[in-house]
């Protein structure tokens, strides 16, 4: 029971959020039931769910209070939880401390029939007084005033019958800030949470490991809601300040002033945008919050020579509005503006002050060319050029970065740095005294045009000190355009790159956008989160996810290595380069692929394991680190060994197989007869192989006799086109593979 109530009042906070269904009047105020001192209050009403979401909450009910220790909670609590009322409460106070406790509305009748049954289920022994339950680990059973009670604080139960029972104690539905915070929340939700300024505190010191700051002091209390219109969630959120400890602090939380930044943007459809008003106070006020933040200012001032409190806080002035947007490039577009009207000339300065540091440290790094900077870094070429641009009347400063990377022996190599990645940032202060950073190429005449996609009307159109929007199908595009230029769709893999987007459409499709805004004023502040989504992938969201990830298993990504020591004027360099783009093979860490090495068994079944997984000829392999299914085990083959998972794959595939005496011979070196003999044992399991291969006249070598155990493997090979011989006639089959050999005949056989 101690995991469960744990639990669930861990994550009270955040079921508050959780998604709500058709509107049904909660029938009473589970306020009436608890103590007025309780820091944490979060109450449930299945009721409000629609058919589709109810289900799910009952299955979440069922697994949360059925998996405690192994135990089995009796199906009665389940029932409840399920299709009842119920509710959490975290009281605080100087003899029982950091209490939380579970209640469900039930009548005595049903929990006297049905305790003798929860008893039971969780296996062990109980003692009895006036109604109250415990173990000797201090779980307790309750059942106070028409409610019972699950707690795992024996002296805390105890004392709180006592209070309840003899109403000795407050009610939290007549405390003050409560009844001030539930006048502000419909009476719709599924799910109400009203936070008071001792667990306030109290979650800040929890997580912060530092006492609350004075900002979070002048909170009094915090409520969210959550209900749904169609396939729209609404979670609102309220909360009071203490008014004596504003004024005692000389803050004054008034806001006035309404969004206006977005009209200035270019009018993109963004993933994310958001805007919002008294920036600089904002952030200042963030940064106080931030623990050591003093210290983290310091290092950042030996390290630039800036201050973020004295350099930098100036240029986010008044309001700050940010639109991150598509653009079917690498890198998306982002423009950032803020307000300065207040202090432009401060403004300038600031800007000036961070271009001048910023193109200093380039020129310290590089070599100065007039207004560009070139600086190399192993073999790749940055290029940056600093030039004005015209916006309006105002010159701003454009720094152009372009990339040069140096040219590839490696044929099949896609390089993105020579132009998806070149990009170009605006810096400076516009007309209107707006500061400007953007990366949009088209700024100059995109600036001004105004954020006006329909879908942020939702938040634009609303009188607001501060608004948020975030777009689940611009994200997916945005992956999409991402992922075609990454993944290879050679070889037939198209279908996987369009199975992944389906998959990625469908896992994201849980929800189509985010929109939030809120507004303060000196004694409270209020605001909303409105999230549109898609019921039916809201429930499926972890098959979802995992169908994305399995499709994204099923993707072959572009390899670009260049080995220093493979040219593609020798035999084998572009089956070595090819296999390499393909993921079949890789170098060494020197950059290095040692054509003339000599290869193990490890190594040559390794490869011939990832050119099946290319193929996707092989739907699962062995784990790693752990004993496969279905195998024997080598005596020579530990599982932590990096190749065990290949060989043991290759083992279950009826690929290879190892020695009389139990072992495996791992790093013995392989001869070209045990590389033919292994490569017929894939082409027998898979026959389409086969499709690409010659049917030529079996060549009839030398020095392979015919009572071999390798010559039906060599005479096929041959047969196939994958192995030829020497010029004298003879296959040599006792001789080593090396890798450049090795790169031949995978080519040949999989490609």
């Amino acid at each position: 029971m101690k995991k469960l109530i744990s639990a669930l009042t861990a994550s009270a906070i955040f079921l508050t959020l959780t998604i709500t269904g058709n509107a049904v009047t909660i029938s009473s105020d589970l306020a009436t039931a608890i103590p007025a001192t309780a820091g944490l209050f979060v109450s449930f009403n299945p009721d409000n769910l629609n058919s589709t979401l109810k289900n799910k909450w009952e299955e979440l009910m069922e697994s949360t209070f059925s998996s405690i220790d192994q135990q089995v909670t009796t199906e009665f609590i389940v029932e409840k939880a399920s299709s009842n009322q119920f509710g959490i409460f975290y009281e605080i106070d100087s003899t029982f401390t950091k209490t939380p406790a579970i209640f469900l509305q039930a009548t005595e009748a049903e929990f006297q029939e049905n305790i003798a049954d929860i008893l039971e289920a969780e296996g062990t022994t109980w003692t009895e007084s006036e109604n109250i339950y415990c173990n000797g680990y201090s779980d307790c059973y309750a059942y106070i005033d028409g409610y019972i009670f699950l707690a795992n604080n024996e002296d805390y139960f105890r004392d709180l019958e006592i209070r309840l029972v003899e109403d000795s104690v407050a009610r939290l539905s007549e405390n003050r800030e409560y009844e001030k915070l539930k006048d502000q929340v419909s009476s719709n939700n599924f799910a109400e949470s009203y936070i008071f300024k001792t667990m306030i505190n109290d979650l800040y010191s929890d997580f912060y490991y530092y006492e609350s700051p004075e900002d979070i002091n002048t909170i009094e209390s915090l409520a969210f809601s959550a209900e749904i219109t169609g396939n729209t969630l609404t979670v609102d959120y309220t909360g009071t300040f203490d008014e004596d400890k504003l004024a005692e602090m000389g803050l004054d939380t008034t806001s006035s002033a309404n969004i206006s930044l977005f009209e200035y943007l270019p009018n993109k459809s963004p993933i994310y945008f958001a805007d919002q008003t008294y920036a600089e106070d904002t952030f200042e006020k963030s940064l106080q919050l931030v623990p050591e933040w003093e210290e983290i200012e310091a290092e950042m001032f030996e390290a630039t020579g800036l201050t973020f409190s004295k350099d930098l806080l100036g240029l986010f002035g008044e309001e700050l509005a940010i639109s991150i947007y598509d653009e079917s490039e690498m890198i998306p577009g982002v423009t950032m503006l803020t307000d300065v009207s207040s202090n432009p000339e401060a403004a300038q300065d600031g800007v000036e002050l961070l271009i001048d540091k910023l193109w200093t440290t380039l020129e310290q790094e590089g070599s100065k060319f007039n207004d560009q900077v070139i600086i190399q870094n192993n073999g790749t070429k940055f290029t940056l050029t600093k030039e004005d641009i015209e916006i309006g009347s105002s010159n701003l400063i454009k720094i152009s970065i372009n990339f040069t990377d140096k040219k590839s022996k490696n044929p099949y190599a896609q390089y993105y740095l020579n132009n998806a990645l070149d990009f170009e940032i605006t810096l400076g202060i516009t007309d209107d005294d707006i500061l400007l950073l953007s990366n949009d190429p088209n700024i100059a005449t995109t600036y001004g045009d105004g954020l006006n996609p329909s879908k942020v009307n939702s938040v634009t159109g609303k009188n607001a000190t501060s608004v948020g929007y975030f777009d689940m199908g611009n994200l997916s595009k945005y992956i999409q355009n991402m992922m075609a230029e990454f993944v290879n769709t050679d070889n037939n893999s198209e279908a996987a790159l369009d199975n992944f987007n389906q998959k990625l459409n469908q896992a994201l499709g849980f929800i189509d956008y985010l929109s939030s805004y809120g507004n303060s004023t000196s004694e409270e502040f209020d605001g909303s989160l409105e999230i549109k989504f898609d019921t039916n992938n809201f429930v499926n969201i972890v098959g979802n996810f995992e169908l994305l990830f399995d499709a994204a298993d099923n993707l072959t990504f572009k390899n670009n290595e260049d080995f220093s020591d493979v040219d593609t004027t020798e035999w084998y360099g572009d089956d070595v380069y090819y296999l390499s783009s393909e993921g079949v093979v890789k170098g060494y860490y020197d950059g290095t692929y040692k054509p003339g090495q000599e290869m193990n068994r490890a190594e040559f079944i390794t490869i011939v394991v990832n050119a099946l997984e290319t193929k996707n000829l092989v739907e699962e392999v062995c784990p790693k680190y752990s004993k496969c299914e279905g195998t024997t085990t080598y005596s020579d083959l530990d599982t932590y060994d990096w190749y065990a998972s290949p060989i043991y794959t290759a083992q279950l595939l009826g690929i290879v197989d190892g020695y009389s005496d139990g072992t495996f011979k791992p790093e013995s070196i392989i001869t070209k007869s045990e590389a033919a003999q292994v490569l017929l044992n894939v082409i027998e399991k898979y026959p389409t192989l086969t499709e690409h291969l010659s049917n030529k006249a079996a060549k009839n070598f030398s020095d392979v006799a015919e009572k071999a155990w390798y010559r039906n493997a060599v005479q096929k090979m041959s047969q196939y086109g994958i192995v030829d011989g020497t010029n004298k006639g003879t296959f040599e089959p006792g001789k080593t593979l090396n890798r450049a050999e090795c790169a031949k005949m995978i080519r040949k056989t999989f490609f």
